[in-house]
């Protein structure tokens, strides 16, 4: 509704909303936008009052080897660590990403808790630090599609990212294709179009409501794996 508004307002007044105006500009230049999905065509199409023909999705792709069809008869990760069935997160450390919400809600639970993710807030890396507890860990960032990072997705039991904004992020993908529940936040641009895999869209600011969601799927396992 912001965005709607902003961009609204450039139209009367270019001072007021100077960024929107010049967004407006380059609008009218546009011959195809690309969605990452169908409700990010929606909104594209809504806020800049243009035709949905104009707007194509091109979806984002993820390495074919998350693809697990059966359950791992060995993982390393496991193994070496000696921890599974956990809540997993990988993601930057910032605001925007929202752990801190996440590390309360679990912090006073038995459930396991693995982040993953580079520091871009160092600030706000602290203060995670700071509030976990001892069934939290925290890893540095793993190169993406490798066997150590699918190991990490394939020993978890529950997926979740709290972000306060979200586009249609590939750690989303690559946790279903690893056969994990999902909890992914409402103002996600991820629409209906993944709903049949059963993802759960929490709010972002609601820590209960968190809570409350992951501790309802990892004790649920039947529901789970159906």
């Amino acid at each position: 509704r912001k965005e709607r508004i902003s961009y609204q307002l450039s139209r009367i007044s270019p001072s007021i909303c100077y960024v929107k105006y010049v967004q407006r500009q380059m609008v009218s230049l546009v011959d195809r936008f690309l969605a990452l999905s169908g409700f990010e065509k929606q909104q594209i199409a809504r806020i800049f009052n243009v035709p949905e023909k104009k707007v194509r999705v091109v979806p984002n792709g993820i390495d074919e080897m998350f693809i697990c069809s059966e359950p791992k008869k060995e993982n390393k990760f496991s193994r070496r660590c000696g921890i599974k069935d956990y809540v997993l997160h990988v993601g930057q450390f910032n605001r925007n990403k929202n752990q801190i919400v996440l590390i309360s809600a679990l912090r006073d639970t038995e459930i396991p808790l693995i982040c993953i993710g580079q520091v871009t807030d160092n600030s706000y890396y602290q203060r995670c630090v700071e509030m976990k507890s001892k069934n939290m860990i925290f890893l540095e960032p793993i190169s993406n599609a490798s066997e150590e990072l699918v190991d990490i997705y394939s020993a978890a039991r529950v997926f979740v990212l709290p972000s306060i904004r979200e586009a249609y992020p590939l750690t989303v993908l690559e946790a279903l294709a690893c056969n994990i529940q999902v909890l992914v936040t409402k103002t996600s641009m991820i629409g209906s179009d993944l709903d049949s895999y059963g993802i759960v869209k929490i709010n972002a600011e609601r820590e209960l409501e968190i809570k409350e969601s992951i501790q309802k799927i990892y004790y649920n396992g039947e529901k789970r794996k159906k």
